[in-house]
């Protein structure tokens, strides 16, 4: 036997009323054989076959019990399925998992998500799927089980991953390895972790479009904590190498001489000679290789040529130079350029001008050469021999 409820249009509150009044009067009828139950408006309904109560309405919802938090903890021994709507501290459908609640994926929000079985489209071996909106689809990322991941492009191989394991680069174990490819799938930079004695450290190189080595960033040899930095030029030679050593210091090589750069505003420091390289102008494939004045002190200069009128030359110095030279330190050298002198004699000097007369009250009038040198400000007290350990705290200027 089907039992229905038939809900008179007019009053659906008395109607519905009046049904579970029905079903208390007759519970044998009910439950005695296969029943179902349908609430609707339209008196010709009939509850689907395999529901125990269909709620049919096109105009109103269905309210299940509305509580808080704390009233629905308070529900004893709740079975598994039991289904309320929280209505404070994350709102939305609860059930009963058979040991907790457990909210409904999106109640509260768009509603309860229907999970479906993806459809599987185009799909190529070794590549991972991804969903398109409608199925599955072969991504751009291939895996083929050897450690290498592939990520590609609008160009195919712009980019590898490689998890773990020997690098197709070069013989180095590492425990992460980045390659980026240009559109012609040639290897143009690469960042790694490499192994070291007490653990692993980073490690970057880039290439140029030749494919030869242009920089470096990664550690300094054996010093896994000490950070190197490496320029090479177009035939992949390191032409320039910074880095920290174990003491502390910063270290400078160019072209293969070595520097200490003691404190970063006072000096550079070279274990070699100081010079510079030009191309020879008359010579191809020669240059000149200069190399620079060194003294036990530092020393400024100036120098030029001026012209003695009636026995006497009065020559004046730049203000740039006055404002940087020590003028106790002044030492002025001069060379008469005319053959018939009787000599010359530096008769007053100072930063505001140099005297230069002939000898023997001589009236000759020619010109003459000179140069002029002075201590630079703030370095009157330049040591020479100084004890190794305090180098670096005085370099740049005077030592107590």
């Amino acid at each position: 036997m089907k039992i229905s409820l038939l809900l008179p249009k007019s009053n659906f509150r008395i109607g519905f009323i009046a049904g579970c009044f029905s079903m208390i009067l007759f519970p044998n009828l009910l439950f005695a054989q296969s029943v179902g139950v349908v609430i609707s408006k339209d008196n010709e309904a009939n509850p689907a076959a395999s529901a125990i109560l269909d709620v049919q309405s096109t105009e109103k919802g269905m309210l299940i019990p509305r509580m808080t938090k704390a009233q629905r903890d308070g529900i004893s021994s709740p079975s598994s399925g039991l289904l309320i709507y929280q209505t404070n501290d994350s709102p939305g459908f609860y059930y009963h998992n058979g040991a907790s609640w457990e909210a409904l994926k999106n109640s509260g929000s768009e509603g309860i998500t229907k999970e479906i079985d993806p459809k599987v489209g185009d799909n190529i071996e070794n590549y991972l799927s991804k969903w398109d909106g409608s199925q599955l689809i072969a991504s751009k990322i291939k895996d083929d089980g050897s450690g290498e991941i592939d990520i590609e492009g609008s160009v195919r191989n712009t980019g590898r991953i490689y998890s773990d394991g020997i690098s197709s680069s070069s013989d180095a174990y590492v425990n992460g390895w980045v390659v980026a490819r240009d559109p012609n799938n040639n290897d143009r930079a690469y960042l790694a972790a490499l192994p070291s004695n007490t653990g692993h450290y980073g490690y970057m190189e880039t290439t140029g479009p030749n494919g030869t080595l242009n920089n470096r960033i990664s550690i300094y040899p054996n010093k896994p904590n000490n950070g190197y930095i490496a320029l090479a030029d177009d035939r992949g030679e390191l032409r320039a190498e910074m880095w920290a050593d174990s003491d502390g210091k910063g270290k400078l090589r160019l072209d293969n001489i070595l520097a200490d750069i003691v404190t970063a505003n006072q000096v550079v420091t070279y274990n070699g000679t100081k010079h510079f390289v030009i191309d020879h102008p008359n010579q191809p494939g020669k240059q000149i290789v200069y190399a620079c004045v060194e003294g036990p002190e530092a020393a400024m200069y100036m120098r030029g040529t001026a012209k003695l009128v009636n026995g006497k030359a009065i020559i004046n110095l730049p203000e740039h130079y006055r404002v940087l030279a020590v003028e106790s330190s002044m030492t002025v050298h001069v060379t008469p350029l005319s053959k018939s002198s009787t000599g010359l004699a530096v008769t007053a000097k100072n930063l505001d001008g140099i005297v230069v007369e002939e000898l023997m009250n001589g009236s000759g009038s020619y010109e003459l050469d000179w140069e002029v040198k002075c201590v630079r400000r703030g370095f009157e007290d330049y040591r020479v021999v100084r004890d190794k350990a305090n180098t670096s705290t005085f370099l740049g200027g005077t030592q107590d």
